[in-house]
């Protein structure tokens, strides 16, 4: 049986965290919290994040391989509890990862030597497998920092104005209403001649009649409606022409536009094009 030696390595020693960055420390602690707590896949992703908070191998060099350290010894034991290769394969990528990142900060400056706990790992690692190849589901483990993905949504097609919007159709709607309102008013105004002139002829009765006070008040009386009359019947008249008049002009202005020829942009997220609109 392959028998797990790594302890903790980070929570060993105050002076050890040290080397990690804030980030790291949180996730790293949390991880190894959560792990012990019974939740290890929860607990491993934590670590590998610890991991990932530190991309600067040579900066961050000793807390990168002290999080390194912890992972094996999770995934190892992991691997222990369940049997599953596939958590000993996990843990040879992240050993490979760890070795080919050092070696390439390092540059000409590095060796074999600095990477020679590493190796020893992986060797160990490939012993435990024994030639067993790793399953091809087992996905790469997540040691780059993770970057919040941005979608660029399709922007909403644009179509061509609808019956109820077109510019022909309003104006139409504005030009029967003008045109109902200025016949209402020229019927007020016919209503309010009728009424004149009733109170006109009773005038001319009563002029011919008059013989008491009560008839002398009801002439005056006459008289004031006669002249409102009058006066409601210019007024309606005249608004009700000057509406019919507008009315008339809005639907020639409805009936023009709508002859007009219109070229309207369709966009889609898969296509564009022209509408053509109009009148031919």
């Amino acid at each position: 049986m392959f028998v797990a030696w790594m302890i903790w390595l980070v929570l060993a020693e105050p002076s050890e965290t040290s080397a990690l960055s804030p980030v790291a420390r949180v996730h790293n602690e949390r991880g190894i919290a959560l792990y012990e707590a019974g939740q290890r896949d929860e607990g491993i992703a934590e670590l590998e994040r610890a991991y990932a908070a530190m991309p600067d191998p040579l900066q961050y060099r000793a807390g990168r391989g002290k999080v390194v350290g912890s992972l094996r010894s999770a995934l190892t034991r992991h691997y222990e509890a369940t049997g599953a290769p596939r958590h000993l394969c996990r843990l040879r990528g992240i050993l490979h990862r760890h070795r080919t990142e050092l070696l390439a900060a390092l540059g000409a400056n590095g060796s074999p030597a600095d990477v020679a706990g590493t190796d020893r790992a992986i060797a160990t690692v490939d012993e435990t497998l024994a030639g067993r190849p790793c399953e091809a589901e087992v996905a790469e483990p997540v040691l780059m920092p993770v970057v919040a993905r941005v979608v660029k949504e399709a922007p909403a097609p644009l179509h061509p104005p609808s019956e109820v919007t077109r510019p022909e159709r309003r104006l139409r709607i504005a030009g029967g209403a003008l045109l109902g309102t200025g016949v209402a008013a020229g019927i007020g105004a016919v209503i309010a001649g009728v009424i004149c002139d009733g109170r006109i002829d009773r005038l001319d009765a009563l002029d011919r009649w008059l013989e008491s006070p009560a008839e002398v008040a009801e002439m005056e009386r006459l008289a004031g409606d006669a002249r409102l009359a009058r006066t409601a019947a210019v007024v309606t008249g005249s608004l009700g022409g000057s509406l019919l008049v507008a009315g008339v002009a809005v639907l020639v202005r409805a009936r023009q536009v709508a002859r007009r020829a219109r070229v309207v942009p369709a966009v889609s997220a898969n296509a564009w094009g022209l509408h053509i609109q109009g009148r031919f």
